[in-house]
């Protein structure tokens, strides 16, 4: 079973940002699944954790641009949270060396979802 799956509920009503909402999931859940390996990797944990952080950032970008097009009112406020966002997943991601595995998918829960 999958830690994380897409509800509509979840669906902010843009094709893209939707489409790029369900690729983070399935990145989230590629975490998730390298954390509870049968055989604990942290190396193979800090892969994932990486392309999860490159295509997080992408996704900021893309999601940024849109709300820049349709003049979000918010958008301010959005891109703080996204710059929080990023710079607490690479902390984390520094950090992960010395954390035991606990933490790190309920912290991914809370930022993305």
């Amino acid at each position: 079973m999958t830690a994380i799956q897409w509800r509509k509920k979840l669906s902010v009503g843009v094709e893209q940002i939707d489409n790029d909402h369900r690729e983070l999931i399935l990145y989230l859940n590629d975490l998730d699944a390298a954390i509870h390996e049968g055989t604990f990797n942290k190396y193979a944990v800090l892969r994932t954790l990486q392309k999860l952080i490159e295509y997080t950032k992408a996704h900021f970008d893309r999601e940024e641009a849109i709300m820049k097009r349709v003049h979000y009112p918010e958008m301010e406020e959005h891109h703080q949270e996204h710059l929080k966002a990023v710079r607490d997943i690479l902390q984390l991601s520094v950090e992960f060396m010395t954390l035991s595995d606990t933490r790190l998918t309920p912290y991914c829960r809370g930022v993305w979802l």
